[in-house]
């Protein structure tokens, strides 16, 4: 076997694994939701990893130069793994996958559910009890500027009332 066709062989072996981890992708974002740019940047580093991976592959293989047998390789071998695997790959993985996310979920999903209860009720006693200890110092502190308050108020009316009701004094000088 030459040398050219083994670069065909890889070329075509590096094609078929490109898509394959496509294709995990795309079965990971069929069990857990992305938005457009959780999407854009798995694919920025999916291509940023293959770019490199087909870099070192035609360095290492085609001396540095780019061969369009290797180009033609690679497309071969993406077009094998379509024909063969592609679409049935992921819907297979697609659908185990969630049946095993719903069966780790409903393992999971009580002892959470428990966990988030005592929490809240927790939260809930600690802020009644705060709520509490606050309403007792508003009120305490309240009746002791109001007590001073009404002592001053007291005092102006007993004035008032003298200086109204009474005669006025003379002064001895």
């Amino acid at each position: 076997m030459g040398k050219e066709s083994t670069l065909i062989l890889h070329a075509g072996y590096i094609g078929f694994y490109m898509l394959f981890v496509y294709d995990l992708f795309r079965i990971f974002r069929g069990i857990v939701r992305h938005k457009g740019w959780m999407v854009a940047l798995e694919d920025y580093f999916y291509c940023a990893y293959f770019f490199v991976t087909v870099f070192l592959f035609l360095n290492r293989e085609g001396n540095g130069t780019l061969r369009w047998f290797a180009v033609a390789g690679a497309l071969v071998g993406m077009i094998l793994y379509k024909k063969l695997l592609g679409r049935r790959l992921v819907g297979f993985g697609i659908s185990v996958l969630s049946h095993v996310k719903i069966f780790i979920l409903k393992l999971v999903e009580p002892p959470i559910k428990t966990t988030v209860k005592t929490t809240r009720n927790i939260f809930r006693r600690i802020k009644r009890g705060v709520n509490k200890r606050l309403t007792i110092l508003r009120k305490i502190l309240k009746m002791s500027l109001g007590a001073g308050r009404k002592k001053k108020q007291r005092d102006r009316k007993e004035d008032h009332g003298k200086k109204k009701g009474g005669i006025p004094k003379e002064s001895t000088e």
